[in-house]
């Protein structure tokens, strides 16, 4: 791989490109969960989503090119916790992908700084992401940059075979 990495702000050219690195994405995570399978409209559902986050002023998508190929993405938000809080506003991390065969070649890290910087620049003091638990090489990515597990975010699925019973307002436990 010759040839420097370049980071820049997205835009609608970057679109297939973003999407060819987004199923790449996916289906690294379908194989660690089958939540990631897809409905037959998904990249068409992705593709609005993104043209929709690179007009809004509360989001911020960065490509990684390298040679004018989009090698990864990443997509960062403002969002507001509840106004209950003194710190209302916070930087979230949505997306942050790169094409396996340029993992390890600082893509990621350039991405990620660009993101940092851009919330800096909106006076952003602290910044969420979620990882899923079995990624193991996404953890230790965003270990390795300083960020520390705080919550656990849970799930359960209900299906026909196996019981659950939920009680109602009212009922004894």
């Amino acid at each position: 791989m010759d040839g420097k990495i370049k980071i820049k702000i997205a835009n609608n050219t970057h679109i297939p490109g973003i999407i060819d690195v987004w199923k790449e994405n996916v289906d690294y995570h379908k194989q660690l969960d089958s939540f990631f399978v897809l409905r037959d409209d998904g990249d068409d559902r992705f593709i609005a989503y993104i043209k929709n986050q690179i007009l809004s002023s509360k989001s911020f998508l960065l490509v990684g090119l390298h040679d004018d190929e989009v090698i990864g993405y990443g997509l960062a938000h403002i969002k507001m916790y509840p106004p209950i809080f003194q710190q209302t506003l916070y930087g979230y991390i949505a997306d942050l992908a790169v094409k396996l065969d340029y993992m390890r070649n600082n893509t990621g890290d350039l991405l990620l700084a660009g993101m940092i910087k851009w919330f800096k620049s909106k006076h952003i003091e602290r910044v969420e992401l979620q990882v899923f638990t079995h990624n193991k090489m996404g953890n230790n990515f965003w270990k390795k940059h300083g960020f520390m597990e705080y919550k656990h975010v849970l799930k359960v699925e209900f299906c026909d075979d196996v019981p659950f019973d939920v009680l109602s307002p009212g009922d004894e436990a």
